[in-house]
């Protein structure tokens, strides 16, 4: 499953390289327009200077998320193999405020309380005795990290779960914690692929694979996962099936059959060249 995840991710985003520009600018001004306003409140005292960085990181993360949540809607439309156009991702946009309000709000909180717990932590603050951390302080400081970093990962899936199956909140936010636990390894690898692109958007200034591209790897990889559960439910149902297989191993090469014969396989000439097909 990982490698055809792999394979299909690429195809799918050469395929719509065009379609990633107009999401990762938009996203790119965001940014662009939170770092200027944590550039003017460097030059203010330090509580207005604060008080603009939270409402800046506050808007951002909810423009942000806003902007994700419309693009999840996109992204599942491509790894779907349905076209996805600038006029369908606008039209996403319209219906992703309210949702998108409530998941940037919830980041915003998190990353404050997560914020505040590092630097309680590990007496990061100016005003904190620096002296070593007792051994108790240190191990219940990385298990606070852990947490957080286990609540984001899960978080991350909402946007996709939410573009999949429109339940509500909180609904889908227990839906994403059942993902994750219930695919722990897929979910690192995941994470790792993520960090990957996001180095190479970096370099890219955003512009590729950036935030468009994370997220069609992301549907992409949420539609090959939600398969297991398809085979699973109908394993439920069927006795001889079931009997047959008693330690529920997944086949993936046989559930994902379609999709491979689908996505195909592709010689680098028709990378650049699509029109023209290779003679056997």
């Amino acid at each position: 499953m990982i490698s055809f995840f792999f394979k299909k991710n690429f195809y799918d985003g050469w395929d719509n390289v065009i379609s990633l520009f107009i999401p990762n600018f938009i996203f790119d001004a965001v940014l662009l327009l939170g770092g200027t306003l944590f550039f003017i409140g460097t030059k203010l005292g330090e509580v207005a200077g604060l008080s603009l960085w939270l409402a800046a990181f506050f808007l951002i993360t909810v423009l942000c998320s806003i902007l994700i949540l419309a693009w999840a809607e996109s992204a599942k439309e491509l790894a779907n193999y349905e076209i996805s156009g600038f006029k369908e991702f606008f039209a996403h946009i319209k219906t992703s405020i309210f949702d998108g309000i409530k998941y940037g709000a919830t980041l915003f909180l998190l990353s404050i309380l997560t914020l505040c717990g590092v630097v309680y932590y590990f007496r990061l603050a100016p005003f904190q005795e620096k002296q070593q951390l007792p051994f108790i302080g240190l191990l219940t400081g990385c298990i606070f990290c852990w947490i957080a970093l286990s609540i984001f990962s899960a978080l991350f899936w909402y946007p996709h779960i939410r573009a999949t199956y429109h339940n509500t909140f909180f609904k889908s936010v227990r839906k994403c914690f059942v993902l994750m636990l219930d695919n722990l390894g897929k979910n690192i690898v995941m994470m790792i692929y993520n960090i990957f692109l996001l180095l190479i958007s970096v370099v890219m200034l955003g512009i590729a694979p950036g935030m468009a591209g994370l997220g069609l790897a992301r549907a992409n990889f949420l539609r090959l996962l939600l398969k297991k559960y398809d085979y699973l439910e109908e394993l439920a149902k069927d006795k001889e099936k079931c009997a047959a297989n008693p330690k529920r191993k997944i086949p993936w090469k046989e559930i994902l059959k379609e999709d491979i014969e689908i996505t195909g396989t592709r010689t680098f000439k028709s990378f650049f060249m699509p029109w023209k097909h290779d003679t056997p």
